[in-house]
């Protein structure tokens, strides 16, 4: 039986697709909601106390955005090695820019103040914050224990000892693992009739699923915002924003890998791009139940920034997520701070560095 093909015609059709395929009108027409507006909502109160200035830069006069740049794949590659979490680099993240937003910094204090902010981070995530020698061994012994107490006590009164941000990783975490819940409510027919099966695993875009598709489009998106966060123009925007358009740009990319196959289309041009319009609703309907974005044009520009990184060389090495199970948990293991030594190589090309 040949396979419907799926048209913008059909996104106002009562008519279903056949052979166990989703119709456009269900797609588009149902009333889901996130079960996370009220961890949302209180993000959205912490990111009015934390966010860091935008143009902080024209207050410095020794460090350049790629020093930040240096510093902070430094501290990446550093929380890799120690084997810290994600947030724990994140909030390394935000007290850094926080800092950097209040203080005229010198060139020669930047490493001490980033591997600080690294410390002070562990000692409030980390079950286990490594001893202060390893931070002061990971600087090649250049910032001494001394060196980084005293600028810790520094860092924290500076900031009124206010450590406790939302950061871009708890928006990441929490918006992926909606949009999994979102997919499988949509595609719930789909599923029920492929349960099991490698196809759904390939087809039905997911992020935080336990298989190595979900997972390879998890590192993926985690490497895009690792890469973004790089740039400090990304606090021109709502840190939401910037994961919505994260999402925006790799729900697309890995709905045209698999050619949109969950539609039932072919790989002709015109279909895909019909297929690519649903999608596009999807979206702006995920978008509206979960963050309130009432048109996609309130995305337009973080979607532009985020796809200035649209051809940074991902890095996605299953070894780990073959031994999960066996000494960690999935969403454990998903916790860890992972490092792309491509960071600097790719950054330092865009055009905002070249001035």
């Amino acid at each position: 039986m040949n396979k419907k093909i799926l048209t913008e015609a059909d996104l106002f059709s009562d008519e279903k697709l056949e052979n166990e395929q989703t119709s456009s009108k269900e797609i588009i027409e149902f009333e889901w909601k996130g079960k996370l507006k009220t961890y949302f909502d209180n993000l959205y109160d912490l990111e009015t106390i934390y966010k860091p200035d935008s143009n902080y830069f024209s207050q410095q006069s020794e460090i350049t955005q790629t020093m930040r740049a240096m510093l902070l794949d430094w501290l990446m590659e550093v929380s890799t090695l120690f084997r810290l979490k994600r947030e724990t680099y994140y909030i390394t993240l935000s007290t850094l820019d926080r800092y950097l937003s209040h203080t005229n910094v010198r060139k020669k204090e930047l490493q001490l103040i980033g591997l600080t902010c690294l410390y002070i981070a562990c000692k409030r995530e980390e079950v286990f914050t490594p001893p202060i020698t390893d931070f002061s061994k990971a600087s090649a012994d250049s910032c001494t224990n001394q060196d980084i107490k005293h600028m810790e006590n520094q860092i924290l009164h500076k900031l009124k000892w206010q450590m406790y941000p939302g950061t871009f990783y708890n928006w990441f975490n929490a918006l992926l693992e909606e949009w999994d819940e979102y997919m499988k409510y949509v595609f719930a027919d789909y599923i029920q009739s492929k349960i099991n099966s490698l196809d759904l695993q390939r087809v039905l875009v997911t992020f935080k699923q336990k298989n190595q598709f979900s997972y390879e489009r998890f590192h993926e998106c985690m490497e895009l915002l690792d890469i973004c966060t790089l740039d400090y123009g990304v606090y021109k925007f709502y840190e939401v924003r910037i994961i919505a358009a994260i999402l925006y740009m790799m729900v697309n990319r890995w709905f045209i890998l698999s050619k949109y196959e969950i539609f039932a289309c072919n790989d002709e041009e015109q279909n895909e791009f019909e297929c690519s319009l649903v999608v596009e609703k999807l979206l702006h309907q995920f978008f509206m139940s979960t963050i309130q974005i009432q048109s996609m044009e309130q995305l337009f520009p973080a979607i532009q920034f985020v796809e200035s990184f649209r051809n940074f060389p991902f890095h996605t090495s299953l070894e780990g997520f073959r031994e999960v199970g066996i000494n960690k948990s999935y969403e454990e293991f998903l916790a860890y701070q992972t490092y792309n030594q491509d960071n600097l190589e790719f950054i330092v090309t865009l055009p905002s560095f070249q001035s």
